[in-house]
Formats: structure tokens, C-alpha cells, sequence
């Protein structure tokens, strides 16, 4: 004779749960995407119209245009140094059988136990005298797109080492 099972409340509370703070989470991310559509100049439910206009406005905003090549420069500078420093000291280290190599091992992986925030701030708020837009103006100041590079590339080391 079959059993009927008795629901498990302890998982069913869990679900709930799960469910609820998906909503709480997605909901708010979800008005926002549909708002972006609208073609009223204010939150209108439901929305009066669906336009494209307020993507066209970040192509007519300079100083966005003017970040978003400086955030793809920084990136490709980065990414070309941190492979080229990573990818070479980990297979060395990898090879290595001295005692040592483990320590720096851990020396490389170690920016990823640091929250990046506290990584960037410190390397490039006191070059900057304590300007705020961090990225666009350190890789246009004339000191500051050396921290710019450094800390994206000092972040960029351990995820290739991690990844050998």
C-alpha cells in the first residue's frame, strides 16, 4: 500500500522564503526595465506609450560616451597586463618545486580576500585629491591613469591565476 508523504514544513517555509525574497529582489529591477520604455517624461502606469528615446539620450549624454571609452581602455590595458604578468608567474610557480612557490601563490591570490571598492579607493582617491567620478578622471588625469591601470590589473592577476 502506498504512503502518503506529509509535506515537510521546514522545506515548504524554506521555498516560501525563497520565493518571496526573489520577488522583493526582481520586482523592482523589473518596474525600472519596463519604465525605460515608456514614452511619457514621468512614471505612468500603465504606460501611455512604448519609445526608445531615453536609450537615445545616453548616446546624446558627452560625458557618458566620453567614460564608457575610458572604461573600454582601461579594461583592454588591464586585461592585456594582468595576462601578461598572471599567466607566465603561474606556470612558473606551477612548475616550481621550491618551497617558496607556494607563498607566492598566495601572494597572487590574495587581492580576491580584498572587497575591489577598498582596492580602488585607496589607490586612486589620493592621486586625485578625493574626486569621486574615480575611473574617467584618473585615466585622464596625467597621474592617474597609472593607478587606473594598476588596480585593474592587480584585480585581473588572480582570476588568471585561478583559472591555470
Amino acid at each position: 500500500m502506498a504512503r502518503i508523504a506529509r509535506p515537510d514544513w521546514a522545506s515548504l517555509g524554506l521555498l516560501a522564503f525563497v520565493v518571496v525574497f526573489f520577488v522583493f529582489m526582481l520586482a523592482p529591477i523589473l518596474v525600472v526595465v519596463v519604465v525605460s520604455f515608456t514614452s511619457a517624461s514621468y512614471v505612468a502606469f500603465p504606460v501611455p506609450g512604448w519609445s526608445l528615446k531615453w536609450f537615445w539620450h545616453i548616446f546624446e549624454y558627452e560625458p557618458f560616451i566620453a567614460s564608457l571609452i575610458v572604461s573600454f581602455e582601461v579594461a583592454v590595458g588591464a586585461t592585456v597586463l594582468s595576462c601578461l604578468i598572471g599567466i607566465p608567474a603561474c606556470l612558473a610557480l606551477a612548475r616550481s618545486r621550491a618551497g617558496w612557490a607556494g607563498a607566492v601563490m598566495t601572494f597572487l591570490l590574495s587581492p580576491l580576500s580584498m572587497p575591489m571598492i577598498v582596492i580602488a579607493s585607496r589607490a586612486v582617491l589620493p592621486v586625485l585629491g578625493g574626486d569621486r567620478h574615480l575611473l574617467h578622471r584618473a585615466a585622464r588625469h596625467p597621474h592617474g591613469g597609472v593607478p587606473a591601470y594598476v588596480v585593474r590589473t592587480v584585480a585581473g592577476v588572480p582570476l588568471r591565476a585561478a583559472r591555470l
